[in-house]
Protein backbone atom coordinates (compact mmCIF):
# COMPACT_ATOMS: atom_id res chain seq x y z
CA UNK A 1 0.00 0.00 0.00
CA UNK A 2 1.46 3.69 -0.92
CA UNK A 3 0.34 6.14 1.71
CA UNK A 4 0.80 10.23 1.63
CA UNK A 5 1.93 11.40 4.84
CA UNK A 6 3.31 14.79 5.72
CA UNK A 7 4.26 15.85 1.83
CA UNK A 8 5.71 12.38 1.01
CA UNK A 9 4.72 9.25 -0.23
CA UNK A 10 5.73 5.99 1.65
CA UNK A 11 4.99 2.53 0.69
CA UNK A 12 3.85 0.37 4.16
CA UNK A 13 1.26 0.05 6.50
CA UNK A 14 -0.24 3.50 7.64
CA UNK A 15 1.21 2.94 11.19
CA UNK A 16 4.75 2.50 9.50
CA UNK A 17 4.44 5.81 7.53
CA UNK A 18 3.40 7.67 10.46
CA UNK A 19 6.43 6.42 12.40
CA UNK A 20 8.87 7.07 10.28
CA UNK A 21 7.56 9.47 7.73
CA UNK A 22 9.25 12.81 9.43
CA UNK A 23 12.82 11.60 9.57
CA UNK A 24 12.46 9.62 6.76
CA UNK A 25 11.77 13.28 4.65
CA UNK A 26 14.26 15.07 6.38
CA UNK A 27 12.69 18.39 6.26
CA UNK A 28 12.26 21.01 8.87
CA UNK A 29 11.67 24.25 6.41
CA UNK A 30 8.48 26.25 6.65
CA UNK A 31 8.23 27.07 2.92
CA UNK A 32 10.66 26.22 -0.61
CA UNK A 33 14.07 27.06 -0.28
CA UNK A 34 15.79 30.38 -1.63
CA UNK A 35 18.82 30.27 -3.79
CA UNK A 36 19.17 33.60 -3.05
CA UNK A 37 19.69 32.94 0.86
CA UNK A 38 23.32 33.70 2.16
CA UNK A 39 23.80 29.72 3.81
CA UNK A 40 27.40 31.22 5.18
CA UNK A 41 31.22 30.87 4.25
CA UNK A 42 33.28 27.35 3.45
CA UNK A 43 32.19 24.31 5.11
CA UNK A 44 33.48 23.37 8.20
CA UNK A 45 31.56 20.03 9.11
CA UNK A 46 33.56 16.51 8.27
CA UNK A 47 33.34 15.55 4.54
CA UNK A 48 30.35 14.19 3.72
CA UNK A 49 32.54 11.46 1.63
CA UNK A 50 30.10 9.87 -0.33
CA UNK A 51 30.68 6.48 -2.04
CA UNK A 52 31.79 6.50 -5.40
CA UNK A 53 29.66 3.84 -7.94
CA UNK A 54 32.14 5.03 -10.96
CA UNK A 55 34.00 7.67 -12.63
CA UNK A 56 34.09 7.69 -15.75
CA UNK A 57 36.69 10.18 -18.15
CA UNK A 58 34.79 10.34 -21.49
CA UNK A 59 36.40 10.87 -25.04
CA UNK A 60 35.35 14.49 -24.47
CA UNK A 61 37.84 14.83 -21.52
CA UNK A 62 34.80 15.35 -19.29
CA UNK A 63 34.82 13.81 -15.47
CA UNK A 64 32.08 11.78 -14.74
CA UNK A 65 31.55 10.58 -11.11
CA UNK A 66 28.30 8.42 -9.78
CA UNK A 67 27.65 9.06 -6.34
CA UNK A 68 25.89 7.01 -4.23
CA UNK A 69 24.24 9.14 -1.22
CA UNK A 70 23.09 5.86 1.06
CA UNK A 71 24.66 2.65 2.76
CA UNK A 72 24.80 -0.28 0.54
CA UNK A 73 21.73 -2.04 2.05
CA UNK A 74 19.71 0.69 1.80
CA UNK A 75 17.43 1.97 -1.67
CA UNK A 76 20.32 4.09 -3.68
CA UNK A 77 19.79 7.58 -4.48
CA UNK A 78 22.69 8.32 -7.08
CA UNK A 79 23.55 12.06 -7.69
CA UNK A 80 26.10 12.64 -10.72
CA UNK A 81 29.26 15.42 -10.97
CA UNK A 82 30.35 16.84 -14.28
CA UNK A 83 33.58 18.64 -14.68
CA UNK A 84 34.65 19.66 -17.99
CA UNK A 85 37.60 21.74 -19.69
CA UNK A 86 36.00 21.32 -22.75
CA UNK A 87 33.10 21.66 -25.07
CA UNK A 88 31.09 18.73 -24.59
CA UNK A 89 28.72 18.56 -27.26
CA UNK A 90 28.04 14.34 -27.05
CA UNK A 91 27.52 14.45 -23.00
CA UNK A 92 25.25 17.45 -23.90
CA UNK A 93 22.82 15.49 -26.10
CA UNK A 94 22.91 12.65 -23.61
CA UNK A 95 21.94 15.61 -20.46
CA UNK A 96 19.15 16.69 -22.76
CA UNK A 97 16.97 13.31 -22.74
CA UNK A 98 16.98 13.34 -18.68
CA UNK A 99 18.61 10.21 -18.66
CA UNK A 100 18.46 7.93 -15.07
CA UNK A 101 21.85 6.80 -14.34
CA UNK A 102 21.82 3.84 -15.36
CA UNK A 103 20.43 5.44 -19.07
CA UNK A 104 23.53 7.62 -18.88
CA UNK A 105 25.87 4.95 -17.85
CA UNK A 106 24.82 2.53 -20.43
CA UNK A 107 25.65 5.55 -23.11
CA UNK A 108 28.87 6.60 -21.79
CA UNK A 109 30.05 2.36 -20.89
CA UNK A 110 27.80 0.66 -23.64
CA UNK A 111 30.19 -2.81 -22.95
CA UNK A 112 30.49 -2.67 -19.49
CA UNK A 113 28.01 -4.19 -16.68
CA UNK A 114 26.20 -1.52 -15.11
CA UNK A 115 26.99 -1.47 -11.39
CA UNK A 116 23.87 -2.67 -9.51
CA UNK A 117 23.20 0.36 -7.30
CA UNK A 118 22.40 1.98 -10.98
CA UNK A 119 20.24 -0.81 -11.74
CA UNK A 120 18.53 -1.00 -8.54
CA UNK A 121 18.12 3.00 -8.43
CA UNK A 122 16.24 3.08 -11.70
CA UNK A 123 14.24 0.23 -10.74
CA UNK A 124 12.62 2.49 -7.76
CA UNK A 125 12.39 5.56 -10.12
CA UNK A 126 10.19 3.67 -12.78
CA UNK A 127 7.81 2.57 -10.05
CA UNK A 128 6.98 6.17 -9.04
CA UNK A 129 7.99 8.06 -12.17
CA UNK A 130 6.00 7.50 -15.98
CA UNK A 131 9.28 9.45 -17.55
CA UNK A 132 11.13 6.20 -16.71
CA UNK A 133 10.65 2.68 -17.86
CA UNK A 134 11.15 -0.53 -16.71
CA UNK A 135 13.84 -1.38 -19.32
CA UNK A 136 15.99 1.41 -19.36
CA UNK A 137 16.16 3.68 -22.64
CA UNK A 138 19.11 3.41 -24.88
CA UNK A 139 19.82 7.12 -25.48
CA UNK A 140 20.31 8.64 -29.14
CA UNK A 141 23.73 10.49 -29.61
CA UNK A 142 26.94 9.45 -30.84
CA UNK A 143 29.12 7.28 -28.76
CA UNK A 144 31.45 9.09 -26.64
CA UNK A 145 34.52 6.90 -26.97
CA UNK A 146 34.37 8.19 -31.11
CA UNK A 147 34.40 12.01 -29.83
CA UNK A 148 37.09 14.27 -30.10
CA UNK A 149 36.17 17.89 -29.21
CA UNK A 150 39.08 19.84 -27.72
CA UNK A 151 37.66 22.95 -28.17
CA UNK A 152 36.81 25.20 -24.80
CA UNK A 153 33.30 25.47 -23.82
CA UNK A 154 33.31 29.07 -24.10
CA UNK A 155 31.03 30.56 -21.88
CA UNK A 156 30.61 33.28 -24.16
CA UNK A 157 27.42 35.73 -23.51
CA UNK A 158 24.68 35.10 -20.49
CA UNK A 159 22.20 34.13 -23.11
CA UNK A 160 24.37 31.18 -24.99
CA UNK A 161 25.46 29.57 -21.41
CA UNK A 162 21.70 30.25 -20.65
CA UNK A 163 21.02 27.92 -23.67
CA UNK A 164 23.33 25.61 -22.74
CA UNK A 165 22.10 25.33 -19.21
CA UNK A 166 18.28 24.80 -20.18
CA UNK A 167 19.06 22.35 -22.54
CA UNK A 168 19.86 19.86 -20.34
CA UNK A 169 18.25 21.21 -16.61
CA UNK A 170 14.36 20.50 -16.81
CA UNK A 171 12.27 23.05 -15.48
CA UNK A 172 11.27 22.55 -11.99
CA UNK A 173 9.79 24.51 -9.06
CA UNK A 174 12.62 26.91 -8.64
CA UNK A 175 14.73 28.59 -10.89
CA UNK A 176 18.01 30.68 -10.76
CA UNK A 177 20.53 31.85 -13.19
CA UNK A 178 22.80 35.09 -13.36
CA UNK A 179 26.27 36.94 -13.84
CA UNK A 180 27.88 37.12 -10.32
CA UNK A 181 31.38 38.38 -9.23
CA UNK A 182 31.88 37.62 -5.86
CA UNK A 183 32.16 34.29 -3.50
CA UNK A 184 28.99 32.87 -2.85
CA UNK A 185 26.19 30.25 -2.30
CA UNK A 186 23.08 28.75 -3.70
CA UNK A 187 20.86 27.01 -1.48
CA UNK A 188 18.07 24.37 -2.37
CA UNK A 189 17.21 22.77 0.95
CA UNK A 190 16.08 19.36 1.13
CA UNK A 191 15.33 19.61 -2.62
CA UNK A 192 14.44 15.36 -3.89
CA UNK A 193 15.89 16.76 -7.28
CA UNK A 194 17.90 19.81 -8.76
CA UNK A 195 20.61 20.72 -10.92
CA UNK A 196 23.54 22.90 -10.29
CA UNK A 197 25.76 24.34 -13.57
CA UNK A 198 28.81 26.55 -13.04
CA UNK A 199 31.03 28.18 -16.03
CA UNK A 200 33.73 30.60 -15.67
CA UNK A 201 33.85 33.79 -17.55
CA UNK A 202 37.32 35.02 -17.08
CA UNK A 203 40.74 34.00 -16.56
CA UNK A 204 43.36 34.63 -14.41
CA UNK A 205 46.10 32.20 -12.42
CA UNK A 206 44.45 32.10 -9.85
CA UNK A 207 42.17 28.49 -9.43
CA UNK A 208 38.75 28.99 -7.78
CA UNK A 209 36.89 26.67 -6.02
CA UNK A 210 33.68 25.19 -6.96
CA UNK A 211 31.67 22.35 -4.79
CA UNK A 212 28.23 20.61 -3.92
CA UNK A 213 27.64 21.15 -0.20
CA UNK A 214 25.04 19.31 1.89
CA UNK A 215 23.81 19.54 5.91
CA UNK A 216 21.71 17.44 7.94
CA UNK A 217 19.88 20.42 9.11
CA UNK A 218 19.60 24.00 9.50
CA UNK A 219 21.54 24.10 12.76
CA UNK A 220 24.40 21.81 11.29
CA UNK A 221 27.36 22.81 9.79
CA UNK A 222 28.11 22.42 5.65
CA UNK A 223 30.09 19.38 4.80
CA UNK A 224 31.30 19.01 1.73
CA UNK A 225 29.98 16.37 -0.53
CA UNK A 226 31.87 16.83 -4.13
CA UNK A 227 34.86 19.53 -4.89
CA UNK A 228 34.40 20.54 -8.67
CA UNK A 229 37.79 22.55 -8.28
CA UNK A 230 39.80 23.98 -9.15
CA UNK A 231 37.79 26.19 -12.09
CA UNK A 232 39.33 27.65 -14.41
CA UNK A 233 38.60 30.18 -17.80
CA UNK A 234 35.52 28.81 -19.30
CA UNK A 235 35.68 25.30 -17.36
CA UNK A 236 32.33 24.34 -16.44
CA UNK A 237 31.06 22.22 -13.14
CA UNK A 238 27.79 20.35 -13.20
CA UNK A 239 25.84 18.59 -10.54
CA UNK A 240 22.54 17.05 -10.49
CA UNK A 241 19.96 14.69 -8.34
CA UNK A 242 17.65 13.48 -10.12
CA UNK A 243 15.19 11.15 -8.14
CA UNK A 244 12.41 11.77 -6.81
CA UNK A 245 13.05 9.87 -3.11
CA UNK A 246 12.94 13.02 -0.22
CA UNK A 247 16.24 13.93 0.73
CA UNK A 248 17.85 13.66 4.65
CA UNK A 249 20.40 16.47 3.63
CA UNK A 250 19.99 19.90 2.56
CA UNK A 251 22.11 20.93 -0.61
CA UNK A 252 23.84 24.13 -1.80
CA UNK A 253 26.42 25.26 -4.44
CA UNK A 254 29.04 27.01 -3.40
CA UNK A 255 31.40 29.56 -5.49
CA UNK A 256 34.97 30.77 -3.92
CA UNK A 257 36.74 33.52 -6.17
CA UNK A 258 40.18 34.25 -5.58
CA UNK A 259 41.33 37.80 -6.98
CA UNK A 260 37.77 38.60 -8.76
CA UNK A 261 36.17 37.92 -11.57
CA UNK A 262 32.67 36.71 -13.05
CA UNK A 263 30.95 33.56 -13.85
CA UNK A 264 27.66 32.16 -14.31
CA UNK A 265 25.60 30.23 -12.28
CA UNK A 266 22.26 28.54 -12.51
CA UNK A 267 20.22 25.90 -10.91
CA UNK A 268 16.50 24.32 -11.04
CA UNK A 269 15.22 22.14 -8.24
CA UNK A 270 12.18 20.70 -7.36
CA UNK A 271 10.13 21.46 -4.17
CA UNK A 272 11.04 19.63 -1.21
CA UNK A 273 7.61 19.39 -0.10
CA UNK A 274 6.21 17.47 -2.86
CA UNK A 275 9.32 14.70 -3.03
CA UNK A 276 8.44 11.12 -2.58
CA UNK A 277 9.91 8.15 -1.05
CA UNK A 278 10.43 4.58 -1.96
CA UNK A 279 11.68 1.40 0.31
Amino acid sequence: MVQFVSGCWRRGPLALVLAVSAAACGTTASGPADFLADTGGDATGPAAAPRIVSRITTGEGATVTFFNERALAEDPVISIAISSPDATPVMDALLAQQPSALELYHALQPAKAAPDELVREHRLLAEIDSAYAPEPRTLTAASVAGSSVTEPFACGSFSHWKSAFDAWAPPLDGQYAATENASTSGYVGYAPKFYFDVCRITTSMWAWGVRTDRRSNSAAAWSVFDDGSPLGGNQRYRFFRNSFTCSSFQYRLFVNVVFGGSYYRGATWADEFSCQITG
